[in-house]
């Protein structure tokens, strides 16, 4: 039997076609580009939701730390270590500077004051952090050593190193308002130390502590201020009690 042949198709069916595929590859592109304009929206409200859970946790991380301002003032007394002009006799001034250590760590230092042994700084204000893992064990009383802080004084000297004048140590207390005092200069230890070290250091503290820290400090010192009024009620009723069995007596 003959074999049947498939019609060849017209001009007219190959442009239809052509039509229907150019139809559908344009509508395939449109879904495309519609489909990565929402991967590119989702994407960005990814990283808005990220920056902003880290914008928070940035923000409840400094909230978290006890921050400490300290102001260096001014030297008296300091120790002599330069001689005069011509390096002869005894010390008779000196070009003091300070480093304030927190930890171990230099968290900046005073300006020198060339010639003086009562420097006034002017470059003299300094701030530092305590992260919860110090300052917890502090207000414990664990470790009260772990927020010490030590202003070391040097020398400045131009064709040398610049010689050890003393070390100040201050223990800081979390719980203490403002203060403004005079600290003593001590010989200090190790590769700092200072055989005649002397004089005192004028230094501001001032302590600003987390708010939940602070109010939970503030109920624990009304509850110990109640247990001693309790304390002095019952010391108070017992004497009268013992007062009244005397006069009985008698």
């Amino acid at each position: 039997a003959p074999r049947s042949e498939s019609p060849k198709p017209t001009t007219e069916d190959s442009h239809g076609h052509l039509t229907k595929y150019k139809d559908n590859f344009m509508a395939g592109t449109a879904k495309v580009k519609t489909g990565t304009a929402k991967v590119k929206t989702g994407a960005q409200r990814v990283q808005a939701k990220v920056a902003a859970a880290a914008g928070k946790y940035k923000k409840k991380i400094a909230g978290d730390k006890v921050r400490v301002d300290l102001t260096v003032i001014r030297g008296r007394n300091l120790v002599a270590k330069d001689r005069d002009g011509f390096g002869l006799g005894d010390a008779v001034s000196s070009d003091p500077y300070i480093k304030v250590i927190v930890g171990g760590v230099s968290v900046g230092k005073t300006e020198v004051v060339f010639e003086s042994l009562n420097p006034k700084f002017k470059v003299n204000h300094f701030h530092f952090f305590f992260e919860p893992d110090v300052y917890n064990p502090m207000l414990e009383g664990r470790n009260p050593g772990g927020g010490l802080v030590r202003l070391r004084i040097y020398d400045r000297d131009q064709m040398s190193s610049d010689d050890n004048m003393g070390t100040v140590i201050i223990p800081m207390d979390l719980r203490e308002p403002p203060s403004t005092r005079w600290y003593p200069v001590t010989p200090g230890s190790g590769k700092r130390y200072c055989k005649n070290a002397s004089g005192d250091v004028e230094v501001k503290i001032e302590v600003t502590l987390p708010n939940a820290l602070r109010e939970a400090l503030d109920k624990e010192g009304h509850e110990e201020e109640g247990h001693a009024e309790e304390g002095h009620a019952e010391d108070s009723d017992e004497e009268e009690g013992h007062a009244e069995e005397g006069h009985a007596e008698d």
